[in-house]
């Protein structure tokens, strides 16, 4: 076992810290290293932090060194839904480029999608929708992204997916609920 007092300075420093250092060297010792899909106490790997900080240079190399784009957290949250919350294009359009899953779900059942409609995140909706996302996707409680955008009011993002053939008629179990406690009166 090696001494922490005498490990490189990139090996001292936690995944989040070494992406958001931007500094390629400590990138490439990283990789060189093996790390490229080593995940922290959270599970986020090198490729997550560079899709929540918008590191779309770190993330291309990243890519090019074979990391797994569509690793989970321990959430189930992945690089691309980390994209679709915090709104960062670049890395979003290198992910869907290089065949990252469009539709992975997070614990809750949760797309990339349906975080573009909760965060209003319309040009990564729109890459999703042209990439061939799966629009009627539904997560644990029976939302689609077209019912999370009715839901957060957001326009924009439901016209795209009206146009793109998303299936109007899907009820979820809220809706569901509501309709058979109000019918029961």
């Amino acid at each position: 076992m090696t001494c922490p007092s005498v490990l490189p300075e990139y090996q001292k420093r936690t995944i989040a810290q070494i992406v958001r250092g931007e500094n390629m060297d400590d990138i490439r010792n990283y990789i060189a290293a093996g790390r490229v899909d080593e995940q922290d106490e959270n599970g986020s790997s090198a490729i997550m932090w560079c899709a929540w900080h918008g590191t779309v240079e770190i993330a291309r190399l990243l890519v090019k060194s074979k990391a797994d784009l569509n690793i989970q957290d321990e959430r189930g949250s992945t690089a691309l839904i980390s994209c679709a919350v915090n709104g960062t294009v670049e890395v979003a359009k290198l992910l869907v480029e290089s065949k990252a899953n469009l539709d992975i779900q997070d614990e809750l059942g949760r797309t990339a999608l349906m975080f573009c409609a909760w965060h209003d995140t319309v040009e990564i909706a729109r890459l999703l929708v042209e990439s061939k996302a799966d629009l009627d996707i539904q997560n644990r409680e029976g939302f689609t992204a077209l019912l999370s955008c009715a839901l957060h009011g957001r326009v924009e993002i439901a016209r795209l997916l009206v146009e793109s053939k998303a299936t109007l008629d899907i009820q979820n179990k809220i809706c569901q609920r509501l309709v058979a406690s109000n019918c029961d009166r």
